[in-house]
């Protein structure tokens, strides 16, 4: 899980604070501090403009047809 986490925060280094409405100082935080305890990340959520959006049926069905 270290390798993942770091390889993680490699790309995210030169992010801006918030992408796209995505905390990315959070998303940094909680990878840094799993590091060391990877138990950080049970039940984590992402974060998207202020919420935490459930994914929906149409969602799935757009991942879905990505794969083909």
């Amino acid at each position: 899980m270290r390798s993942l986490f770091e390889t993680a925060l490699g790309y995210l280094q030169d992010i801006p604070r918030d992408y796209y409405g995505v905390d990315v100082l959070a998303v940094r935080t909680t990878l840094t501090n799993a590091l060391e305890d990877p138990t950080q990340i049970d039940g984590w959520q992402l974060t998207l403009d202020g919420t935490q959006p459930i994914a929906q049926s149409d969602d799935y069905a757009y991942a879905d047809a990505l794969e083909d």
